[in-house]
């Protein structure tokens, strides 16, 4: 663990302590992007990294979080068609926007607030929708997604309101990784 307010001493304790790579989440995953040496394409488009790896003290940031879900979802056999509905603009579901828009899908990204929904869609390009994160737009983008993925910092606080009972036969992955409502 490191101190979020230091994301530049994070970075150099890498190269002085020759750490080959390190896993990032929130909140590094865009505070650590000035302190890379390079980037990886992934991470350019997604705006966050969730990976750094140090090449002889040099360091490069990317971001597995899309590719590593779609390949997941395609192992067992459930690759989205068409349509993804992303519930948060973070790290993560930039990471998984620019991803399904590079396969070939449209992106709806739904945010607690709609101006960041929008940048994020705004920064993807074509094919990226917005909105924001209400039960009435959730509800009306749901009926034409075929995958949800659930990528707000806010856990299960974020969606427990929402109405969910139409959502059947849809595939809904949440890629938080914590227990409890929405507290890592």
């Amino acid at each position: 663990e490191t101190d979020p307010s230091a994301p530049g001493a994070a970075a150099a304790g890498l190269r002085t302590l020759g750490i080959r790579g390190a896993n990032v989440t929130v909140p590094l995953k865009e505070r650590l992007l000035p302190h890379m040496d390079a980037l990886a394409p992934s991470a350019q488009r997604a705006g966050a990294l969730n990976t750094v790896v140090n090449q002889g003290g040099r360091l490069v940031g990317h971001n597995t979080d899309g590719e590593g879900l779609f390949d997941a979802l395609e192992h067992r056999g459930r690759p989205p068609v068409g349509s993804v509905l992303v519930l948060g603009a973070g790290g993560t579901g930039r990471a998984v926007a620019a991803t399904a828009l590079a396969r070939g899908a449209a992106v709806q990204i739904l945010n607690r607030t709609e101006a960041r929904a929008r940048a994020a869609a705004a920064s993807l390009g074509p094919g990226a929708a917005a909105g924001p994160l209400t039960t009435e737009a959730f509800t009306e983008a749901a009926a034409r997604a075929d995958l949800v993925v659930h990528c707000t910092a806010a856990g299960r606080d974020a969606i427990e309101s929402l109405d969910l009972r139409g959502f059947a036969g849809h595939t809904w992955v949440d890629v938080n990784y914590w227990e409890g409502a929405g507290r890592p």
